[in-house]
């Protein structure tokens, strides 16, 4: 079942994407769509844990790794994205942020000791290149130092939630780490988003109505079963295994919101569903 948790978390960061675009258009910036997003998560989760008599308090040694999920990984991955949006075209920006499955690969070698089998290697490159021809950045894109280093800082950051969350597994309940990564993600970025006094778009009913669909699914729903797929799958795996995100967002994009689509989009998704494969085969 980890491999299915992992899969469906895939399919559900997939529809991020409809969820800030109806956002954007309600006037929200991108940094107070990442708060909102936040924000609502981490009251649905601990609501949703003390309904449900859940301990709220992991201890103190988890509180290391929490930290580490919600500001190291959370907060500092959505910062630099957003920079290398900027600074970058938007494919580019995509492509560089999963390079992601790779640093967790390393870095679950080094402080996991975890090993780089030969059909988890093959998994990675099939990956990475299936997301280079999804996100359309192609081989020759380079965008600049500063752009290309905040999209490798954001690829980074993105995989370090898989190396924080991995001493969890199984000791901390999923929708625990979740709220957790979400308070303390919400707290750093609080800062950089509008103050509320001045964003009349936070209170509208239509904005609360679609932010706490995109807190429910892509977000709470979405970081439990992933966090729940690592006590059953080793960090590497699982990164490899959600990079269907891409692809489901491409595919919502043609049939939902009418993008264009390209043909090397269909190869790039076929080479990710051939990683997917060889992991999933491995476990």
């Amino acid at each position: 079942m980890s491999v299915v948790y992992a899969l469906f978390a895939g399919v559900l960061w997939g529809t991020i994407g409809l969820f800030v675009r109806a956002l954007g258009a309600q006037g929200l910036s991108s940094v107070d769509i990442v708060v909102l997003r936040a924000v609502l998560t981490s009251l649905l989760l601990f609501a949703y844990l003390a309904v449900r008599r859940m301990p709220l308090f992991p201890g103190g040694w988890a509180l290391p790794y929490l930290l580490g999920t919600g500001v190291a990984s959370m907060a500092l991955f959505n910062w630099a994205y957003f920079q290398a949006i900027r600074l970058t075209p938007l494919p580019v920006a995509v492509a560089l942020l999963y390079t992601a499955p790779a640093f967790v690969v390393l870095l679950a070698r080094v402080v996991l000791g975890e090993k780089i089998a030969r059909a988890k290697a093959l998994a990675l490159v099939a990956s990475v290149l299936g997301v280079l021809f999804v996100s359309g950045a192609g081989f020759g894109a380079f965008s600049g130092f500063a752009g290309t280093g905040y999209g490798l800082l954001a690829g980074f950051a993105y995989g370090l939630y898989t190396i924080f969350a991995k001493p969890l597994a199984g000791k901390v309940p999923p929708e625990v780490v979740a709220a957790y990564t979400f308070l303390f993600a919400g707290l750093a970025l609080a800062p950089f988003a509008s103050p509320l006094a001045e964003e009349a778009a936070w209170f509208r009913g239509s904005v609360l109505a679609v932010g706490l669909a995109f807190a429910l699914f892509p977000t709470a729903l979405a970081y439990t079963l992933y966090t729940k797929s690592l006590e059953g799958l080793d960090a590497g795996r699982a990164a490899i295994l959600v990079t269907v995100e891409p692809v489901v967002a491409t595919l919502l994009g043609i049939f939902v919101l009418g993008d264009a689509v390209r043909p090397l989009q269909l190869v790039g998704s076929a080479l990710v569903v051939v990683g997917a494969v060889l992991v999933g085969r491995k476990s």
